[in-house]
């Protein structure tokens, strides 16, 4: 692949790496909140966290092999996971938002009311504590936490994966001459 081939197939790559790792994350947790809490839920955790490390890797291995000897650097590899991490997020966004709807919304009603009940600024008689209940109770406001989530975890996986996957260019290579 020349350089321009790979400019233009930088988004369709990051979009295939994103919908596969949103997609896994969000059957992992869809999977995590049918399991009673303890030690079952954590091991879906753990699963989802490694199925995202894996998956990371698989995808920026895959684009840096397609530089072949143009070398593919720490910085691109970072690049292409973050735009990977933007569109995982907006999946695992649309995954929680149903999931807050129609699987479990009685799941996340407790987990807000915790949240609340352990702020310490928590009054529900107050206007700030009417406005906290809304947010909290929000399925806006899960799909978001949740999609930071990813997006935060996935960045961090990928300062190392990243370096991994880096390969320096082949000043010998007839393109490069």
């Amino acid at each position: 692949m020349d350089e321009r081939e790979l400019r233009r197939s930088f988004w369709p790559d990051a979009l295939k790496g994103g919908i596969g790792i949103g997609l896994i994350w969000v059957i992992c947790s869809l999977v995590a909140l049918q399991i009673a809490p303890g030690l079952g839920r954590s091991l879906v955790s753990l699963l989802a966290f490694l199925f995202l490390g894996y998956f990371l890797f698989y995808f920026t291995r895959q684009r840096s092999s397609n530089y072949g000897s143009l070398g593919f650097s720490y910085g691109q590899g970072i690049g292409f996971i973050f735009a990977m991490m933007l569109f995982a997020g907006i999946i695992v966004f649309a995954g929680e938002f149903l999931a807050v709807n129609f699987v479990a919304p009685d799941h996340y009603e407790e987990l807000g009311l915790a949240a609340l009940e352990n702020n310490s600024k928590y009054d529900p008689d107050s206007p700030e504590g009417e406005m906290m209940e809304l947010i909290v109770g929000s399925p806006i406001f899960w799909g978001m936490v949740a999609a930071m989530r990813v997006v935060f975890l996935g960045g961090l996986i990928g300062l190392f994966t990243s370096s991994f996957v880096k390969r320096q260019p082949d000043i010998f290579a007839d393109e490069n001459i």
